[in-house]
């Protein structure tokens, strides 16, 4: 009886500890679970952050995937601003260092134009531990700062992810408390370093690739306008050429043309002939003439133009013809007299009355020309837009090549926009055109300006 007393306690003594034994694997396998899950759950994320393409798309996603997994009642995201979007390969703090709201899911906060400024103590501390900081850290990182700790009341922030690439702080996504109220976990604040780290690089993704595609509009926009000026170049050394040698028989036509009428003299008839003859030549002289404008290089004697006062001249100018029309020309008041132009006041009226006769006979049955203007950096531009028919999409490409019109029979020689091309360029511009969402094309003319004070 004895014995036994003396075994007892050792079984019960094993048993406890077999029970321990258990309890502790049952817990190591949950957290194993737990873990595998979450590693699946980021490699899912992984592979969905990298088909995205779009920052918007991306912010959002991470959101929604970081309060469903976590329990919590709201998230946010800040991202660097995109003067510090630059990558550094030192731990140095940026000057005058300022994260942006950019994504908010589950918060009450609606406010506009969120900005916050860490202090130098808290962004080392972030780029040092590379782990969410609670509130309480922050708190105490942030010292007096008590705009920045309002801010992060107002987001309901109870955790805050840093988000760090090449060493440098690239954003903060912050956390609310979980709705269960249980507190976060070794595992939680695992996965949400994890998924910080994958939201960086997707969203560095992003932008080279938007940075890419940009460079490739950009080079695709140049090459387009150097094969557009390499053809109106070639165009207009053949219109030259042509020029020239018409030129000659011309001037000859028109001297014999001259001694037919001496000869006979008193004929009504043949003379009336001769007269016809007489101002086809002509014609055919003002054609040439416009040819050789196209390619023949100007005689830079500018001087300062007021924009405003030539438009308001020409329309003036031409205020019978609009009036016949049924048209209304409208000028943009937006148009500073301080802002001159440095050119030709005659090359520029011819520049614009074409596009507004252009304009005018678009609208056979009258309506509206509107002239605005944009300041552009250092250049004026200035768009004509009418409510007409339009141009045929398979002839805007070509609507500045010489001898190309639109118009129907003999209405037009298509030289008119051709020249308006050439002067537009001799003065250091650009000219494009496109048919308006509704109705009708717009003229755009960029012109560098010349600045008060500068020197002509």
């Amino acid at each position: 009886m004895e014995r036994r007393r003396k075994l007892r306690p050792t079984s019960q003594a094993q048993g406890s500890s077999m029970e321990e034994e258990v309890s502790e694997l049952t817990d190591a396998n949950k957290r194993l679970k737990r873990k595998i899950f979450d590693l699946y759950t980021i490699f899912e994320i992984s592979v969905h952050l990298n088909s995205m393409l779009t920052s918007d798309q991306l912010l959002e996603g991470i959101l929604l995937t970081s309060i469903g997994q976590m329990g919590v009642g709201g998230a946010s995201i800040m991202l660097a601003k995109p003067e510090f979007q630059q990558l550094q390969k030192t731990t140095k703090m940026p000057k005058d260092f300022c994260l942006e709201l950019c994504c908010t899911k589950g918060l009450s906060y609606k406010g506009e134009n969120f900005h916050f400024e860490p202090n130098r103590r808290l962004y080392h501390l972030m780029l040092s531990q590379k782990r969410p900081l609670t509130v309480v850290e922050v708190s105490q990182t942030l010292e007096t700062r008590q705009s920045e700790l309002e801010k992060l009341r107002n987001l309901e922030t109870e955790l805050l992810v840093p988000m760090i690439l090449k060493n440098q702080i690239r954003g903060i996504m912050t956390l609310t408390k979980k709705i269960s109220k249980a507190p976060f976990h070794e595992n939680d604040l695992e996965f949400l370093s994890i998924l910080a780290n994958q939201l960086t690089v997707a969203i560095e993704n992003a932008r080279l690739y938007r940075s890419e595609k940009e460079a490739h509009s950009r080079l695709a926009n140049t090459q387009q306008k150097l094969l557009e000026s390499e053809k109106m170049a070639a165009l207009g050394k053949l219109s030259a050429s042509i020029a020239h040698e018409i030129n000659n028989p011309l001037g000859i036509i028109k001297n014999y043309l001259l001694m037919m009428k001496l000869d006979l003299d008193g004929n009504e008839k043949a003379l009336n002939n001769i007269s016809v003859i007489h101002d086809e030549v002509n014609r055919i002289s003002s054609i040439v003439n416009q040819l050789l404008d196209f390619y023949r290089p100007y005689k830079n004697v500018f001087e300062l133009v007021d924009i405003r006062e030539l438009l308001n001249d020409i329309i003036n100018v031409m205020s019978n013809s609009f009036e016949e029309a049924g048209v209304n020309v409208q000028l943009d008041n937006g148009i500073d007299r301080s802002h001159k132009i440095t050119g030709s006041s005659e090359q520029l009226r011819q520049v614009f009355m074409n596009i507004l006769i252009n304009a005018t006979e678009a609208m056979p049955d009258g309506g509206d020309i509107r002239i605005t203007s944009i300041l552009d950096n250092d250049c004026l531009r200035l768009s004509v837009s009418d409510k007409g028919t339009g141009i045929p999409d398979e002839y805007i490409n070509r609507i500045f090549e010489p001898f190309f019109t639109t118009k129907e029979g003999n209405d037009g020689t298509g030289l008119g926009l051709s020249v308006s091309y050439g002067i537009v360029k001799n003065h250091g511009g650009s000219i494009t055109v496109k048919n308006n969402e509704d109705r009708g094309a717009t003229f755009t003319i960029s012109l560098p300006l010349k600045e008060p004070g500068e020197e002509t």
